[in-house]
């Protein structure tokens, strides 16, 4: 209970920005008739496939056929965001995006 209520308080306060952005975000999935599920203190979005997850503070996005293993990565994030709380665009999100579409370019080849 105690580390449920720290996690809220912090991603609405230290880690205000990521989670405003997936706010918005849910919204619109939301009202183009996406459900939200939940993942341990998060809720999370299944949208295409093929293409892995992306976290936005409390709420993570992940494909139709994301892992178990994914959707786990994505809620560390979570976890990582009330850590770093402003610094996580530039901490965690930029250079895992960075390497996300390098392996991928990478791999094309």
């Amino acid at each position: 209970m105690r580390n449920r209520i720290l996690f809220y308080v912090l991603s609405w306060t230290w880690g205000v920005i990521m989670t405003l952005i997936g706010v918005v975000i849910a919204f619109f999935l939301i009202i183009t008739g996406h459900k939200p599920k939940k993942w341990g203190y998060c809720y999370y979005f299944e949208v295409g496939e093929k293409w892995g997850g992306v976290e936005l503070g409390m709420f993570f996005l992940t494909s139709k056929d994301a892992s178990k293993h994914t959707r786990n990565h994505e809620y560390g994030h979570a976890l990582q965001n009330c850590k770093w709380g402003p610094l996580m665009p530039f901490v965690v999100c930029i250079p895992s995006a960075v390497r996300y579409w390098y392996r991928k370019i990478r791999s094309c080849k």
